[in-house]
């Protein structure tokens, strides 16, 4: 899938936590993992969930086990939950909450879960009208909220539509120039293409600095510091200082 715009990213972020919403029991869990998985897929969206992370970062540390049957863990869960103080706090909240139920293999039912930690539901519309409304809504809302705020950001610190068009070429003819050099590795063009990925998510600043990075941990990969400043030079027109 190719990475969305800030415009595209809003609406689908919607319309795919409403499906979950509006789903029945049969149907909950895969809407529900589709979602996830959306979010996981769209750079843009994964950079979101990262700052979540990082700003909320007490209540992902403070946040207990939920996915097990102890009831000491759903009572701290909860008393957590009335902790937070602000729409942004119950939406990192939900974020966590979500994210403690679902390991690589499976997840753990959500509405019954939400039942072992806030009470009260006897059916599944109850119970799954509680996770929405106290989980995943908030969540939802905060997702929206930080893709909004981008909006305000300087855009002339962005890349244009024309300089993403015209980087994306530089990096594919660099790929291509190093795979009929036979110098490219598969790590490499893996951290290539993930460099075009990031072009519509990253300032121009931080992209550079990804890119330098990227260049620096492959150095360290035994890759080759002539085949790392020929890219370098490639890509940006100019030589990498610190590898000469």
């Amino acid at each position: 899938m190719r990475s969305l715009t800030l415009d595209e990213s809003i609406e689908r972020v919607q319309s795919k936590a409403s499906d979950v919403e509006y789903s029945d029991k049969k149907f909950f869990l895969i809407k529900l993992n589709l979602f996830w998985n959306f979010l996981e897929s769209q750079p843009r969206l994964k950079n979101v969930l990262e700052k979540i992370e990082q700003k909320y970062s007490v209540i992902f540390a403070d946040f207990p086990d939920i996915s097990s049957n102890y009831t000491a863990a759903h009572k701290q869960a909860e008393k957590l939950f009335y902790q937070q103080t602000t729409e942004e706090e119950l939406g990192a909240y939900g974020y966590c909450f979500i994210k403690a139920i679902k390991d690589d293999n499976s997840w753990s039912i959500p509405y019954e879960v939400t039942l072992r930690v806030f009470h009260g539901g006897s059916n599944y519309e109850e119970l799954k009208d509680r996770f929405v409304e106290v989980i995943f809504n908030p969540f939802i809302a905060l997702i929206v909220e930080i893709l909004e705020d981008s909006r305000t950001d300087n855009l002339k610190d962005y890349f244009s539509k024309k300089e993403i068009v015209e980087t994306e070429v530089r990096i594919d003819n660099t790929i291509d120039e190093l795979t009929r050099l036979s110098l490219g590795q598969e790590v490499l063009f893996e951290e290539l293409q993930d460099l075009k990925s990031q072009l519509q998510v990253l300032n121009k600043k931080n992209w550079f600095q990804l890119l330098q990075g990227k260049l620096y941990d492959l150095a360290l990969a035994e890759i080759a510091k002539e085949t790392i400043n020929f890219i370098f030079k490639q890509i940006t027109g100019t030589e990498m200082k610190l590898l000469q």
